[in-house]
């Protein structure tokens, strides 16, 4: 599917998103939320990972402020903002990628934001705190609306949805909303579905499969393949195979833990999607016909175009008998008698034999006076008696009528009759010519 080409306009560079799919290193500074079991508490190892991601060829850099995970509850503001502040203050004026901060706080947000952070990355499409869009509008900043379906608390009591892109489709347009009244523009908002949060196995695998119908918003897609167990499969095959789903599905960038594998597979997906892409605009349908080697090969000819040095291939003679060709001077099959075997013959037995030739001359005609004509006598005696019911199970057609309405006097009901003396006639005149 081919993308739509958007720009990110942020305060210090802007993004571009064409036809090479952006992907974004996660670095998770709050405890147990590392997909390799690794802790980056630590503001020196937070740090140091977020200049390796950037030499590694990511084009922003994501610190996770939070962990959600099913039956956690969120942490604080001031909890995340203790977490994200000094990794903030050490990577200000030392990476030259734009950093992003998944929070659902606005505080934490807010500060973020004034310590050079330029993307707040809100998994619950600012449904939890809505004032975080104005927070980003207010210092010029990206938003990115993530999907989540309930809170952690609750995700392992929520029944399913009978339709999960659909539920996806419509809380990211609330969300779409919200940001938009808070005076933020397209350039500023992306939309992310949002694997795992509040999600089971089938629903994720339902919203992977139907990531192009985020394009309807006009804005970048984001795809967080760097989830703990996304599509709760404990490998790093699953979250590639998950990225190349949503690159060939036109999103835009995507956000992942293994950020040289994830590069891999989205160069080899736009590749992919770069071929579809001009086959469906440029190549009709037509052209792809007239194709050598499209579609059956014929048979008895070779599929590829003859070279200029060689002839042109002669088709074979066809020697296949026609299915309905007759010989008029052959001799015509005799059916035989029915006590002896079949046999077929070439002298025609005589008319009259016990068994005529099939399509044989016709019997003579017979001889003598022709037939006087008798007419049949349609009188009332020839009809058969009234209620008369040759089959027995139905009533003759036409039965019995009802008896005619006798009409009663006027006063009755019946109709209007004329009682009294007749008027008198005119004169009786001739017609004219008589």
């Amino acid at each position: 599917m081919q993308r739509k080409r958007l720009v990110w306009k942020l305060r210090e560079s802007e993004l571009v998103f064409a036809e090479q799919t952006l992907v974004g290193g996660l670095v998770p500074v709050a405890p147990g939320a590392a997909p390799d079991g690794a802790q980056y508490e630590d503001p020196h190892r937070a740090y140091s990972r977020a200049m390796l991601l950037e030499e590694q060829g990511a084009s922003f850099v994501v610190l996770g402020a939070e962990v959600l995970r099913a039956g956690k509850p969120l942490l604080t503001a001031e909890e995340q903002t203790r977490r994200v502040i000094p990794v903030l203050k050490k990577l200000r004026g030392e990476i030259g990628i734009p950093v992003a901060v998944a929070t659902t706080r606005a505080e934490t947000a807010q500060r973020a934001l004034e310590m050079g952070a330029e993307i707040i990355y809100d998994q619950s499409a600012a449904s939890f705190e809505p004032q975080i869009a104005k927070t980003a509008a207010d210092a010029s900043g990206v938003l990115i609306l993530g999907h989540m379906r309930g809170t952690p608390e609750r995700w392992a009591k929520q029944a399913p949805v009978p339709d999960p892109i659909a539920t996806v489709l419509a809380d990211l347009d609330a969300g779409v909303h919200r940001a938009r009244m808070a005076h933020l523009l397209n350039t500023q908002l992306a939309v992310e579905p949002g694997f795992n949060m509040g999600k089971r196995r089938e629903e994720n695998v339902a919203v992977a499969a139907r990531v192009f119908l985020l394009n309807r918003f006009e804005l970048p897609v984001c795809v967080n393949v760097a989830t703990p167990g996304v599509l709760n499969e404990e490998s790093s095959g699953a979250s590639l195979a998950v990225a190349t789903s949503a690159v060939l599905g036109a999103a835009h960038m995507l956000i992942a833990f293994d950020v040289p594998g994830t590069l891999a597979a989205a160069a080899v997906a736009d590749a992919i999607g770069r071929v579809k892409a001009y086959e469906a605009s440029v190549l009709p349908k037509e052209k792809l016909r007239e194709t050598p080697g499209f579609g059956k090969r014929p048979l008895g000819r070779e599929s590829r175009p003859p070279r200029e040095d060689e002839p042109a291939p002669v088709p074979a003679a066809d020697t296949r008998r026609p299915r309905f060709e007759q010989n008029p001077t052959a001799p015509r099959a005799v059916r035989a008698p029915v006590s002896g075997p079949p046999a077929r013959t070439t002298d025609r037995p005589p008319a009259g034999g016990d068994h005529p030739p099939s399509g044989g001359d016709r019997p003579p005609r017979r001889e003598g006076p022709p037939r006087p004509f008798q007419p049949r006598n349609y009188g009332r005696d020839d009809r058969p008696p009234r209620g008369f019911n040759p089959r027995g199970d139905r009533p003759p057609m036409g039965g019995g009528r009802p008896p005619r309405r006798d009409f009663g006097p006027r006063d009755q009901g019946g109709p209007k009759r004329f009682s009294g003396p007749r008027p008198p006639r005119g004169p009786k005149t001739n017609k004219p010519g008589e």
